[in-house]
């Protein structure tokens, strides 16, 4: 079974323009009266499409939106429009809307500001779906550090080992006396000899 259910309604007038058209090209349809925003609420079996949301006794309800058109002289419905799943409601004025069809695009020439607003805040809650997938984000991965040969080690003091217990053996002795002469130890080696007594002069 199918219920329709009246959402919104305003005093307007249709107006079309082709999708060339620009901006404010726009020309009346001769067709005004009371717009009708609303619903149909379908409830079938499982067999049905995918449904919105679900309804009483588990049966699946799909939601479909439309524009009516009411000639307030005869109470008829002169024009309708099935709105689509995706489906974009735009203002350009406090008092005009517009948006586009299958052949062409339409506009509603609101004779109230407050029936506009209202209705344009009607539609675009119904019709709109700001759908957000905020994914979870991975951390990012860490940087390879690659060992470079040529590239020198700095040296740390915690890369040098304290000495071996009874391991230090004296070896020989160079130094400078209280008169400021180059005293060596008689065990010295010739390169090291040769190398003081040049500075000794």
């Amino acid at each position: 079974p199918v219920s329709q259910k009246v959402i919104a309604t305003a005093a307007v007038r249709v107006y079309h323009a082709s999708f060339h058209a620009s901006q404010n090209d726009w020309s009346p349809s001769k067709l005004k009266g009371i717009l009708v925003f609303g619903r149909d609420r379908d409830s079938t079996g499982n067999g049905g499409n995918r449904p919105t949301d679900r309804g009483e006794h588990g049966l699946r309800v799909k939601e479909k939106y439309w524009f009516r058109l009411v000639d307030v002289k005869t109470d008829r419905v002169v024009w309708m429009f099935a709105i689509p799943e995706v489906f974009e409601y735009n203002k350009d004025k406090p008092f005009f809307h517009f948006f586009s069809g299958t052949t062409r695009r339409f506009g509603f020439c609101f004779d109230e500001d407050e029936e506009a607003a209202l209705f344009y805040k009607t539609v675009t809650q119904r019709t709109r779906r700001h759908l957000v997938n905020k994914l979870p984000t991975s951390p990012k991965p860490k940087k390879n550090v690659k060992f470079n040969p040529k590239q020198p080690t700095p040296l740390k003091t915690s890369m040098i080992s304290g000495p071996t217990p009874h391991s230090f053996v004296h070896v020989s002795h160079v130094g400078i006396n209280n008169k400021g002469n180059i005293e060596t130890s008689k065990n010295i080696g010739p390169a090291w000899a040769a190398l003081i007594a040049d500075l000794q002069g």
